[in-house]
């Protein structure tokens, strides 16, 4: 058996080959990541008189660069072990290398694939590597609106201190967006004509905006505290904010449909058809909780050998305080 480590970066990658004597079995060398240069590695290892079954792949699952590769190489029907960094740095200090350059991090690898000490990191399926990606970039995504809804009260608590009294209490939402958009502080509101205010939320479905609440609006907004101090200024920053809002919120919604309509019966007659559906079953768990332990276990939860393994990666192990 010989074994290839790849070090991998964004535009190139370093490619070092030993055999089952740990021996180098050809110079080490370098191509770029595409295509033309993936092709060049095949006619390498075919030069080279090397069949799938002759070779395992080690690659670094650092970044995202390496998926690229990966599955290049499986679909050539080659073996590729995707290696947690955490396992090669430990390798390294096993082998007392403590220089970091692309040659010995592709020598680590290989090296490793030979001790045959390695663990394979799962490589999920692609409809549990969709919702893999759908949960990190939604945590994200509701990560930042939260502090974009933070700095909105927080200067709202300025430029119309007394918001949380009027029907745009929730700021957040559309109606209450689409005027303070319009009229972000209280000295805009005050100069504002009901009927405008009323037009602008006249065509928001689900809109319960009264005209006396309008009016309302309006006189509190009048009677603020509000000194007007740079209210443009404040105003332009409290519009962009909220455009930030209203952004992430749609992006967000639009994630949680994705997620929605994977975690949907496939077959009409079967409504248990689709990856864990058995667990939605136990109260609190709905589509978002799915979604996050599907993209840990698995559709299957092949990713751990047992529950006790996937409790301890999450830490739910108790422990004495």
């Amino acid at each position: 058996m010989n074994y290839l480590g790849i070090d991998i970066s964004k535009s190139t990658s370093r490619y070092v080959l030993l055999d089952n004597d740990g021996e180098k079995a050809a110079k080490p060398f370098t191509l770029d990541n595409n295509q033309q240069a993936f092709t060049q590695l095949l006619e390498r290892l075919q030069e080279l008189n090397f069949q799938p079954d002759d070779i395992l792949i080690g690659i670094e699952a650092t970044g995202i660069w390496w998926e690229n590769l990966y599955c290049f190489m499986t679909e050539q029907k080659f073996k590729v072990i995707v290696l947690n960094p955490h396992q090669t740095n430990k390798f390294r200090e096993a082998l007392r290398l403590k220089a970091k350059t692309d040659d010995i991090d592709a020598y680590v690898i290989a090296g490793l694939l030979r001790s045959g000490e390695y663990a394979a990191s799962y490589i999920p399926e692609e409809t549990i590597q969709i919702l893999r990606e759908i949960v990190k970039l939604r945590h994200q995504l509701v990560t930042n609106r939260q502090s974009f809804e933070r700095q909105a009260h927080a200067l709202l608590g300025l430029l119309f201190p007394e918001y949380e009294k009027t029907a745009i209490k929730n700021p957040f939402s559309v109606a209450s967006l689409a005027i303070l958009k319009a009229y972000p502080t209280a000295k805009h509101l005050a100069e504002a004509k009901s009927k405008n205010i009323e037009k602008i939320v006249r065509h928001i479905k689900g809109n319960n905006f009264s005209i006396a609440e309008i009016k309302t609006l309006i006189e509190t907004a009048q009677n603020s505290i509000y000194s007007g101090r740079a209210k443009d200024a404040h105003g332009m920053n409290l519009n962009i904010i909220l455009t930030h809002v209203e952004t992430l919120h749609n992006s967000i919604a639009q994630l949680d449909q994705i997620m929605d309509d994977i975690l949907s019966p496939q077959n009409s007659d079967d409504p248990m058809s689709f990856p864990g559906a058995n667990l939605l079953s136990i109260p609190g768990v709905g589509p978002k909780t799915l979604a996050a332990i599907l993209s840990v276990v698995g559709a299957d939860g092949s990713a751990y050998p047992d529950g006790k393994s996937f409790i301890g990666y999450v830490g739910f192990f108790p422990r004495i305080y």
